[in-house]
């Protein structure tokens, strides 16, 4: 699975390592039961404001030629509000094509 960040450089460094690992992990997840040539794609937004505290919204898009599914959450923690979004996510794709407890080969469509 292809994973594309946008709006990554509004992260600093560190945020930005705990997020990228956070999805990547999800990502693995989902990608069992993907066909090979999915992309997920990552749009984050750091609203700034007057305090010490930021607000991080994220906005997900899973594609591939079968499957699109998408997710928004926003939260004051980051590692929150990526656990929230990819939560979201991963129930809209679980419930769209109702595979949670069945084999993922059922998502696969044989090639005649």
């Amino acid at each position: 699975m292809f994973i594309r960040y946008i709006d990554l450089k509004k992260l600093d460094e560190i945020e930005a390592s705990v997020m990228q690992n956070l999805i990547e992990e999800y990502a693995e997840k989902l990608d069992r039961k993907l066909p090979p040539n999915a992309n997920l794609i990552v749009q984050i937004r750091k609203h700034e404001t007057e305090g010490s505290r930021n607000k991080y919204s994220f906005h997900i898009r899973l594609e591939s030629p079968d499957v699109l599914c998408t997710a928004e959450e926003d939260d004051w923690d980051l590692k929150k509000a990526v656990h929230k979004v990819m939560r979201n996510l991963t129930n809209n794709f679980q419930h769209k094509f109702k595979i949670k407890g069945s084999k993922a080969s059922k998502l696969h469509k044989p090639q005649k």
